[in-house]
Parts: C-alpha cells; structure tokens; sequence
C-alpha cells in the first residue's frame, strides 16, 4: 500500500545529524586537500585515517563524508567535513579513538552553523 511521505517533523523526530562507523581507509582514499596537509606532517606514515559518511537525520539525504587522519604523537587530528567542494583541513585537538575525533570535528563544523 502506497503512503505519502510526511512533509514535516514531529517533536518526537530525531533531527541533526548521524554518521556512519568509521571505517580505516589508506592515503589514496582521502581527499587531496586532506592528502596534502597529511603529507606535511612529520610521521605521516604512522597516522590511522578514517572515513564515515554523514546524513541528515530528518531526511536521510547525505550531507557528506567526514575524513580524519589521526596524529596520535601530537595529540591532534587532521579533518574535514567533505562535501565535495574545496573545504580546508582543520586541525582539532585530539584525545581517545578515531569515533571521538569525528565528534570533536563535528562539534566544531556544528558551532560554525555548518551542520545541524
């Protein structure tokens, strides 16, 4: 039987945005710009890079793809909300797994308004 879809959320809708588990990718599976700062860090080849795609909750459409390389020796991480558009790597602090750096990430692309 066919239904309309409902054009609205309900309070009770859950609403923002979810990602994927992420996954380990190796350097040829990032973005270049993201490739790049990698590639200028000391000890590149040690840091674990990961991937999780994003959607919106309300709609399920996908929003994009989060890319974290993880600098375990410095403390930070390198990443970015890719949405198929030149955005620059940021370089956040970082503490715990690859799942809190994505956190972390989204947290501050959420405070620039660039997510919900």
């Amino acid at each position: 039987m066919y239904a309309d879809p409902i054009a609205t959320a309900t309070e009770n809708e859950p609403a923002g945005t979810y990602w994927t588990p992420p996954i380990q990718v190796n350097l040829a599976e990032i973005c270049p710009t993201l490739m790049a700062k990698v590639l200028m860090a000391d000890g590149y080849q040690t840091f674990p890079l990961y991937c999780a795609l994003a959607f919106d909750m309300e709609s399920g459409a996908p929003i994009g793809q989060f890319e974290i390389a993880i600098d375990k020796k410095a403390g930070r991480a390198f990443g970015f909300l890719n949405r198929w558009k030149n955005d620059t790597p940021r370089v956040i602090p970082f503490i715990g797994d690859e799942q809190a750096a994505i956190e972390a990430l989204y947290n501050i692309e959420k405070a620039n308004g660039d997510v919900e």
